[in-house]
């Protein structure tokens, strides 16, 4: 009799030393679950965050462009009022040599004329 208590005893002892490894097993299974939740959620912040960063640069880029193409323009503006000028000074230098050539043989003709 009492081994057959002793090995009620231990058959009771080892089921529930099962049931104890079983629920740690899945404990540790939700556990481990729970943990991939977790990284799962901060790896979908941490990727809605570079979106968002990627998106703010982005909105900088194409600020920084606009500018570019305002400073472009304007440059543009400065190049062709430099040649403007340009081309009037030189035409201005071109009436002035005509004048100053035609005041020459003026002097000329009058020098020549007072001989």
């Amino acid at each position: 009799e009492r081994e057959a208590a002793a090995a009620e005893r231990a058959a009771r002892e080892e089921a529930q030393a099962g049931e104890l490894v079983r629920a740690a097993q899945a404990g540790a299974d939700g556990q481990r679950m729970a943990t991939q939740a977790e990284v799962g959620e901060v790896r979908r912040r941490e990727a809605a965050q570079v979106v968002r960063e990627a998106a703010e640069a982005a909105g900088r880029v194409g600020r920084l462009e606009m500018q570019l193409g305002a400073v472009q323009a304007e440059c543009g503006s400065e190049q062709a009022a430099h040649r403007q000028l340009a081309a009037s000074s030189s035409v201005q230098v071109q009436v002035v040599l005509r004048e100053v050539s035609s005041l020459e043989g003026l002097l000329e003709r009058r020098g020549e004329a007072a001989l």
